[in-house]
Protein backbone atom coordinates (compact mmCIF):
# COMPACT_ATOMS: atom_id res chain seq x y z
CA UNK A 1 0.00 0.00 0.00
CA UNK A 2 2.56 2.55 0.66
CA UNK A 3 3.97 2.02 -2.91
CA UNK A 4 0.71 2.60 -4.17
CA UNK A 5 0.56 5.70 -2.08
CA UNK A 6 3.88 6.73 -3.02
CA UNK A 7 3.44 6.67 -6.92
CA UNK A 8 -0.24 8.32 -6.30
CA UNK A 9 1.62 10.80 -4.54
CA UNK A 10 4.54 11.02 -7.19
CA UNK A 11 1.89 12.44 -9.95
CA UNK A 12 -0.17 14.23 -7.61
CA UNK A 13 3.30 15.98 -6.23
CA UNK A 14 4.49 16.45 -9.71
CA UNK A 15 0.92 18.02 -10.67
CA UNK A 16 1.08 20.04 -7.89
CA UNK A 17 4.23 22.45 -8.76
CA UNK A 18 3.00 22.16 -11.83
CA UNK A 19 -0.13 23.55 -10.83
CA UNK A 20 2.08 25.97 -8.67
CA UNK A 21 4.70 27.47 -11.12
CA UNK A 22 1.05 28.37 -13.71
CA UNK A 23 -0.90 29.58 -10.78
CA UNK A 24 2.59 31.81 -9.77
CA UNK A 25 2.83 32.75 -13.00
CA UNK A 26 -0.95 34.10 -12.97
CA UNK A 27 -0.52 35.53 -9.73
CA UNK A 28 2.33 37.70 -10.49
CA UNK A 29 0.70 38.70 -13.62
CA UNK A 30 -3.12 39.22 -12.71
CA UNK A 31 -4.28 42.07 -10.61
CA UNK A 32 -5.71 40.67 -7.19
CA UNK A 33 -9.37 40.99 -8.64
CA UNK A 34 -8.63 38.80 -12.07
CA UNK A 35 -6.82 35.95 -9.82
CA UNK A 36 -9.93 36.09 -8.14
CA UNK A 37 -11.63 35.02 -10.96
CA UNK A 38 -8.97 31.87 -11.72
CA UNK A 39 -9.77 30.79 -8.33
CA UNK A 40 -13.66 30.77 -9.20
CA UNK A 41 -12.21 29.06 -12.74
CA UNK A 42 -10.28 26.18 -10.79
CA UNK A 43 -13.83 25.17 -8.02
CA UNK A 44 -16.08 25.27 -11.37
CA UNK A 45 -13.73 22.98 -13.06
CA UNK A 46 -13.35 20.51 -9.43
CA UNK A 47 -16.97 21.00 -8.65
CA UNK A 48 -18.29 21.15 -12.20
CA UNK A 49 -16.98 17.89 -13.26
CA UNK A 50 -17.59 16.04 -10.30
CA UNK A 51 -21.02 17.21 -10.55
CA UNK A 52 -21.84 16.25 -14.50
CA UNK A 53 -20.21 12.33 -13.85
CA UNK A 54 -23.40 12.43 -11.41
CA UNK A 55 -21.23 9.48 -9.14
CA UNK A 56 -20.65 6.96 -12.15
CA UNK A 57 -17.01 6.66 -11.35
CA UNK A 58 -17.48 5.85 -7.97
CA UNK A 59 -21.02 3.68 -8.96
CA UNK A 60 -18.82 1.50 -10.71
CA UNK A 61 -15.97 0.95 -8.73
CA UNK A 62 -18.18 -0.42 -5.89
CA UNK A 63 -20.41 -2.17 -8.00
CA UNK A 64 -17.52 -3.44 -10.09
CA UNK A 65 -17.48 -6.79 -11.88
CA UNK A 66 -14.27 -8.89 -11.33
CA UNK A 67 -12.10 -5.39 -11.47
CA UNK A 68 -14.38 -4.70 -14.72
CA UNK A 69 -16.88 -1.09 -14.94
CA UNK A 70 -20.40 -1.61 -14.37
CA UNK A 71 -21.77 1.09 -16.33
CA UNK A 72 -21.27 2.14 -19.98
CA UNK A 73 -19.51 4.59 -20.95
CA UNK A 74 -22.15 5.65 -23.69
CA UNK A 75 -24.33 6.40 -20.73
CA UNK A 76 -21.47 7.90 -19.25
CA UNK A 77 -21.20 10.62 -22.03
CA UNK A 78 -24.77 11.16 -22.34
CA UNK A 79 -25.45 12.24 -18.53
CA UNK A 80 -22.33 14.05 -18.15
CA UNK A 81 -22.87 16.06 -21.89
CA UNK A 82 -26.43 17.38 -20.13
CA UNK A 83 -25.37 18.56 -16.42
CA UNK A 84 -22.30 19.64 -18.10
CA UNK A 85 -24.54 22.07 -19.61
CA UNK A 86 -26.70 22.91 -16.98
CA UNK A 87 -23.78 23.72 -14.64
CA UNK A 88 -22.39 25.97 -17.14
CA UNK A 89 -25.26 27.85 -17.59
CA UNK A 90 -26.33 28.05 -13.78
CA UNK A 91 -22.33 29.42 -13.20
CA UNK A 92 -22.93 32.05 -16.06
CA UNK A 93 -26.46 33.54 -14.03
CA UNK A 94 -24.48 33.19 -10.72
CA UNK A 95 -21.69 34.82 -11.78
CA UNK A 96 -22.05 36.37 -15.09
CA UNK A 97 -19.72 34.62 -17.15
CA UNK A 98 -20.05 35.56 -20.81
CA UNK A 99 -21.50 33.46 -23.16
CA UNK A 100 -18.14 32.51 -24.78
CA UNK A 101 -16.81 31.75 -21.37
CA UNK A 102 -20.02 29.89 -20.59
CA UNK A 103 -19.51 27.94 -23.71
CA UNK A 104 -15.83 27.14 -23.02
CA UNK A 105 -16.86 25.98 -19.50
CA UNK A 106 -19.92 23.65 -20.92
CA UNK A 107 -17.10 21.69 -22.76
CA UNK A 108 -14.18 21.81 -20.08
CA UNK A 109 -16.42 20.52 -17.65
CA UNK A 110 -18.01 17.32 -20.12
CA UNK A 111 -14.06 16.72 -20.91
CA UNK A 112 -13.25 16.56 -17.09
CA UNK A 113 -15.86 14.64 -16.36
CA UNK A 114 -14.59 11.73 -19.01
CA UNK A 115 -11.28 12.22 -17.20
CA UNK A 116 -12.85 11.20 -13.79
CA UNK A 117 -14.87 8.06 -15.44
CA UNK A 118 -11.56 7.24 -17.08
CA UNK A 119 -9.68 7.49 -13.92
CA UNK A 120 -11.86 5.44 -12.24
CA UNK A 121 -11.38 2.17 -14.21
CA UNK A 122 -7.80 2.42 -13.77
CA UNK A 123 -8.64 2.85 -10.08
CA UNK A 124 -10.37 -0.66 -10.50
CA UNK A 125 -7.75 -2.10 -11.75
CA UNK A 126 -5.50 -1.05 -8.80
CA UNK A 127 -3.35 1.17 -11.78
CA UNK A 128 -3.50 4.31 -9.21
CA UNK A 129 -0.53 5.78 -11.17
CA UNK A 130 -2.06 6.16 -14.75
CA UNK A 131 -5.23 7.32 -12.64
CA UNK A 132 -4.05 9.88 -11.01
CA UNK A 133 -2.27 10.98 -13.91
CA UNK A 134 -5.74 11.15 -16.03
CA UNK A 135 -7.01 12.27 -13.66
CA UNK A 136 -4.94 15.40 -12.97
CA UNK A 137 -4.25 15.79 -16.94
CA UNK A 138 -6.21 19.67 -16.74
CA UNK A 139 -3.65 20.95 -14.06
CA UNK A 140 -0.66 19.52 -16.22
CA UNK A 141 -2.47 21.23 -19.95
CA UNK A 142 -2.46 24.68 -17.55
CA UNK A 143 0.57 24.99 -16.87
CA UNK A 144 1.59 23.91 -20.80
CA UNK A 145 -0.84 26.95 -21.69
CA UNK A 146 -0.16 29.41 -19.32
CA UNK A 147 3.93 28.88 -19.31
CA UNK A 148 3.84 28.86 -23.38
CA UNK A 149 2.42 32.31 -22.73
CA UNK A 150 4.62 33.73 -20.69
CA UNK A 151 7.57 32.41 -22.58
CA UNK A 152 6.20 33.97 -25.81
CA UNK A 153 5.16 36.98 -24.06
CA UNK A 154 1.48 36.67 -24.21
CA UNK A 155 -0.89 39.19 -22.00
CA UNK A 156 -2.63 36.39 -19.83
CA UNK A 157 -6.47 37.19 -19.37
CA UNK A 158 -8.90 35.16 -17.52
CA UNK A 159 -10.68 34.78 -21.22
CA UNK A 160 -7.67 33.14 -22.48
CA UNK A 161 -7.27 30.38 -19.73
CA UNK A 162 -11.12 29.87 -20.64
CA UNK A 163 -10.12 29.30 -24.60
CA UNK A 164 -6.99 27.20 -23.64
CA UNK A 165 -8.20 24.97 -21.54
CA UNK A 166 -11.24 24.24 -23.34
CA UNK A 167 -8.76 23.23 -26.62
CA UNK A 168 -6.22 21.33 -24.32
CA UNK A 169 -8.93 19.16 -22.66
CA UNK A 170 -10.99 18.59 -26.09
CA UNK A 171 -7.57 17.45 -27.42
CA UNK A 172 -7.20 15.12 -24.48
CA UNK A 173 -10.40 13.45 -24.83
CA UNK A 174 -10.33 12.85 -28.77
CA UNK A 175 -7.09 11.29 -28.60
CA UNK A 176 -8.54 8.98 -25.84
CA UNK A 177 -11.44 8.27 -28.22
CA UNK A 178 -9.41 7.68 -31.27
CA UNK A 179 -7.57 5.17 -29.27
CA UNK A 180 -10.41 3.33 -28.34
CA UNK A 181 -11.99 3.32 -31.69
CA UNK A 182 -8.84 1.99 -33.29
CA UNK A 183 -9.20 -1.22 -31.12
CA UNK A 184 -5.52 0.23 -28.41
CA UNK A 185 -7.74 -0.30 -25.26
CA UNK A 186 -9.09 -3.00 -23.37
CA UNK A 187 -11.50 -5.80 -25.17
CA UNK A 188 -15.20 -4.61 -25.51
CA UNK A 189 -16.89 -6.38 -21.70
CA UNK A 190 -20.57 -7.06 -22.01
CA UNK A 191 -22.26 -4.39 -19.32
CA UNK A 192 -24.84 -6.23 -17.39
CA UNK A 193 -28.21 -4.03 -17.34
CA UNK A 194 -29.08 -4.75 -13.79
CA UNK A 195 -25.87 -4.11 -12.37
CA UNK A 196 -25.33 -0.94 -14.25
CA UNK A 197 -28.99 -0.22 -12.96
CA UNK A 198 -27.83 -1.00 -9.47
CA UNK A 199 -24.18 1.41 -10.00
CA UNK A 200 -26.23 4.61 -11.20
CA UNK A 201 -28.35 4.35 -8.34
CA UNK A 202 -25.68 3.63 -5.74
CA UNK A 203 -23.66 6.16 -7.55
CA UNK A 204 -26.16 9.05 -7.26
CA UNK A 205 -25.77 8.43 -3.32
CA UNK A 206 -21.82 9.04 -4.15
CA UNK A 207 -22.75 11.72 -6.64
CA UNK A 208 -24.57 13.64 -3.74
CA UNK A 209 -21.43 12.79 -1.23
CA UNK A 210 -19.08 14.36 -3.40
CA UNK A 211 -21.02 17.12 -4.81
CA UNK A 212 -21.71 18.35 -1.23
CA UNK A 213 -18.17 17.47 -0.51
CA UNK A 214 -16.60 19.68 -2.61
CA UNK A 215 -19.21 22.60 -2.40
CA UNK A 216 -18.99 22.40 0.90
CA UNK A 217 -14.90 22.60 0.76
CA UNK A 218 -15.27 25.25 -2.14
CA UNK A 219 -17.56 27.44 -0.32
CA UNK A 220 -15.15 29.92 0.62
CA UNK A 221 -14.25 30.83 -3.10
CA UNK A 222 -17.99 31.44 -3.79
CA UNK A 223 -19.15 33.30 -0.23
CA UNK A 224 -15.57 35.51 -0.01
CA UNK A 225 -16.08 37.91 -3.40
CA UNK A 226 -19.72 38.15 -2.67
CA UNK A 227 -19.36 39.62 1.00
CA UNK A 228 -16.04 41.39 0.32
CA UNK A 229 -14.26 41.70 -3.07
CA UNK A 230 -12.80 39.36 -5.35
CA UNK A 231 -9.37 41.24 -4.57
CA UNK A 232 -9.75 39.48 -1.10
CA UNK A 233 -10.53 36.17 -3.04
CA UNK A 234 -7.51 36.90 -4.88
CA UNK A 235 -5.36 37.55 -1.72
CA UNK A 236 -6.76 34.28 0.30
CA UNK A 237 -6.86 31.82 -2.33
CA UNK A 238 -2.63 32.61 -3.00
CA UNK A 239 -1.47 32.67 0.79
CA UNK A 240 -4.36 29.38 1.53
CA UNK A 241 -2.62 27.61 -2.04
CA UNK A 242 0.77 27.73 -0.59
CA UNK A 243 -0.17 26.86 2.68
CA UNK A 244 -3.01 24.20 2.26
CA UNK A 245 -2.80 22.54 -0.97
CA UNK A 246 -0.02 20.28 0.18
CA UNK A 247 -1.85 18.69 3.11
CA UNK A 248 -4.53 18.25 0.72
CA UNK A 249 -2.99 16.86 -1.66
CA UNK A 250 -1.58 14.30 0.88
CA UNK A 251 -5.21 13.71 1.61
CA UNK A 252 -5.83 12.95 -1.66
CA UNK A 253 -3.28 10.46 -1.92
CA UNK A 254 -4.40 8.20 0.95
CA UNK A 255 -7.93 8.59 0.20
CA UNK A 256 -7.21 7.70 -3.59
CA UNK A 257 -5.55 4.60 -2.78
CA UNK A 258 -8.16 3.03 0.06
CA UNK A 259 -10.83 3.65 -0.77
CA UNK A 260 -10.84 0.73 -3.62
CA UNK A 261 -9.39 -1.58 -1.22
CA UNK A 262 -12.02 -0.71 1.32
CA UNK A 263 -14.78 -1.35 -1.17
CA UNK A 264 -13.78 -4.55 -2.16
CA UNK A 265 -13.21 -5.50 1.42
CA UNK A 266 -9.84 -6.41 0.94
CA UNK A 267 -7.51 -6.00 4.69
CA UNK A 268 -5.54 -3.11 5.24
CA UNK A 269 -1.98 -3.01 7.42
CA UNK A 270 -2.68 0.37 9.15
CA UNK A 271 0.72 0.70 10.68
CA UNK A 272 3.55 1.47 8.28
CA UNK A 273 1.01 4.03 5.95
CA UNK A 274 0.28 6.13 8.77
CA UNK A 275 4.30 6.24 10.32
CA UNK A 276 4.87 6.56 6.67
CA UNK A 277 2.22 9.63 6.16
CA UNK A 278 2.93 11.30 10.07
CA UNK A 279 6.23 11.64 9.02
CA UNK A 280 5.49 13.85 5.86
CA UNK A 281 2.81 15.77 7.96
CA UNK A 282 5.17 16.75 10.09
CA UNK A 283 8.10 17.22 7.97
CA UNK A 284 5.31 19.82 5.75
CA UNK A 285 3.97 21.44 9.09
CA UNK A 286 6.59 22.77 10.57
CA UNK A 287 8.48 23.67 6.70
CA UNK A 288 5.39 25.87 6.39
CA UNK A 289 5.31 27.42 10.04
CA UNK A 290 8.62 28.36 9.99
CA UNK A 291 9.30 29.70 6.60
CA UNK A 292 5.60 29.78 5.27
CA UNK A 293 5.88 33.60 5.07
CA UNK A 294 9.20 33.81 3.29
CA UNK A 295 8.15 31.03 0.65
CA UNK A 296 5.13 33.22 0.15
CA UNK A 297 6.59 36.14 -0.20
CA UNK A 298 9.76 35.09 -2.44
CA UNK A 299 6.95 33.56 -5.42
CA UNK A 300 4.07 36.15 -5.36
CA UNK A 301 7.26 38.89 -6.10
CA UNK A 302 5.88 40.28 -2.32
CA UNK A 303 2.43 41.31 -3.90
CA UNK A 304 0.58 39.66 -0.64
CA UNK A 305 3.19 40.43 1.77
CA UNK A 306 0.88 42.67 3.67
CA UNK A 307 -1.79 39.75 4.79
CA UNK A 308 1.37 37.33 5.56
CA UNK A 309 0.81 37.93 9.36
CA UNK A 310 0.98 34.75 11.88
CA UNK A 311 -2.69 35.61 12.55
CA UNK A 312 -3.71 34.99 9.34
CA UNK A 313 -1.63 32.18 8.24
CA UNK A 314 -1.49 30.19 11.53
CA UNK A 315 -5.33 29.90 10.80
CA UNK A 316 -5.00 28.96 7.22
CA UNK A 317 -2.16 26.45 8.36
CA UNK A 318 -4.45 24.29 11.04
CA UNK A 319 -7.33 25.08 8.06
CA UNK A 320 -4.64 22.48 6.14
CA UNK A 321 -4.05 19.63 8.52
CA UNK A 322 -7.96 19.40 9.22
CA UNK A 323 -8.81 18.99 5.59
CA UNK A 324 -5.73 16.73 5.42
CA UNK A 325 -7.59 14.37 7.66
CA UNK A 326 -10.96 14.81 6.22
CA UNK A 327 -10.30 14.10 3.74
CA UNK A 328 -9.17 10.39 3.94
CA UNK A 329 -12.34 10.31 6.71
CA UNK A 330 -14.86 11.52 3.78
CA UNK A 331 -13.03 8.56 1.47
CA UNK A 332 -13.61 6.03 4.62
CA UNK A 333 -16.81 7.22 5.67
CA UNK A 334 -18.69 6.38 2.00
CA UNK A 335 -16.18 3.30 1.34
CA UNK A 336 -17.61 1.40 4.41
CA UNK A 337 -21.60 3.01 5.00
CA UNK A 338 -24.53 1.29 3.98
CA UNK A 339 -27.28 2.77 2.10
CA UNK A 340 -28.96 4.02 4.95
CA UNK A 341 -25.43 5.63 6.92
CA UNK A 342 -24.70 7.56 3.15
CA UNK A 343 -28.40 8.72 3.28
CA UNK A 344 -27.60 10.07 6.66
CA UNK A 345 -23.98 11.28 5.94
CA UNK A 346 -26.06 13.18 2.79
CA UNK A 347 -27.93 14.65 5.48
CA UNK A 348 -24.86 15.52 7.56
CA UNK A 349 -22.94 17.48 4.80
CA UNK A 350 -26.19 19.76 3.51
CA UNK A 351 -26.89 20.76 6.75
CA UNK A 352 -23.11 22.25 7.45
CA UNK A 353 -23.21 23.60 4.17
CA UNK A 354 -26.18 25.72 4.80
CA UNK A 355 -24.65 26.23 7.77
CA UNK A 356 -21.48 27.40 6.16
CA UNK A 357 -23.52 29.86 4.73
CA UNK A 358 -26.09 31.01 7.37
CA UNK A 359 -23.39 31.51 9.32
CA UNK A 360 -21.80 34.19 6.96
CA UNK A 361 -24.37 35.72 5.51
CA UNK A 362 -26.10 36.63 9.34
CA UNK A 363 -22.44 38.01 10.81
CA UNK A 364 -22.37 40.22 7.99
CA UNK A 365 -24.74 42.09 9.08
CA UNK A 366 -22.73 42.22 12.51
CA UNK A 367 -19.39 42.59 11.52
CA UNK A 368 -17.40 44.11 9.09
CA UNK A 369 -15.41 41.30 7.68
CA UNK A 370 -11.76 41.34 6.99
CA UNK A 371 -9.16 38.52 5.44
CA UNK A 372 -8.33 37.92 9.58
CA UNK A 373 -11.49 37.64 10.09
CA UNK A 374 -12.53 35.30 7.24
CA UNK A 375 -9.95 32.75 8.01
CA UNK A 376 -10.80 33.25 11.45
CA UNK A 377 -14.56 32.03 10.77
CA UNK A 378 -13.89 29.56 8.18
CA UNK A 379 -11.31 27.64 10.09
CA UNK A 380 -13.76 27.58 13.11
CA UNK A 381 -16.37 26.00 10.88
CA UNK A 382 -13.80 23.18 9.73
CA UNK A 383 -12.77 22.31 13.21
CA UNK A 384 -16.79 21.49 13.93
CA UNK A 385 -16.84 19.80 10.67
CA UNK A 386 -13.86 17.53 11.27
CA UNK A 387 -15.34 16.83 14.87
CA UNK A 388 -18.71 15.78 13.45
CA UNK A 389 -16.89 13.94 10.63
CA UNK A 390 -15.17 11.45 13.34
CA UNK A 391 -18.20 11.01 15.54
CA UNK A 392 -19.63 9.83 11.88
CA UNK A 393 -16.43 7.67 11.39
CA UNK A 394 -17.36 5.61 15.01
CA UNK A 395 -21.26 5.08 14.05
CA UNK A 396 -19.46 3.78 10.39
CA UNK A 397 -16.89 1.56 12.23
CA UNK A 398 -19.17 -0.12 15.10
CA UNK A 399 -22.09 -1.09 12.45
CA UNK A 400 -19.58 -2.62 9.95
CA UNK A 401 -17.82 -4.41 12.93
CA UNK A 402 -21.65 -5.69 13.88
CA UNK A 403 -22.12 -6.65 10.04
CA UNK A 404 -19.01 -8.74 9.72
CA UNK A 405 -19.63 -10.80 13.03
CA UNK A 406 -22.92 -11.24 12.21
CA UNK A 407 -21.62 -12.67 8.80
CA UNK A 408 -19.12 -15.08 10.75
Amino acid sequence: MIKSISQTGLVMGISFLLSMVATLILGNQMSPEEFGDFALLKNFVLIGATFAIFGMDQGTIRNNVKGHPAISLTIVNIVSFILSAFFALSMKGLFLISINNTFYLWGIIFCGSNVIYLAAIHRLKNQFFQAQFIHNCWKILLFIVVASAFIFGVIIKIDFIYEALFYSMTVVILIHYIFQWRGKNQPHIKIDDNIQGHAIRDGIILWMINVLGLIFAGMDRFIIPTITSKAVLGTYYAISFIYITGFTMIGSAVGYVIFPYLSKNENIEWKKPTKFISIILILLFFGLLFSGHFITSILFSKKYDISLIHQITSPILLMGIIQCFHTIVHFYIYAKSSKGMLMKYIIFLLLFCLFYFVSFYLMDNFVQYSLQSLVNHITIIWMLKIIAALVMVYFVSNKSLLTSSRAK
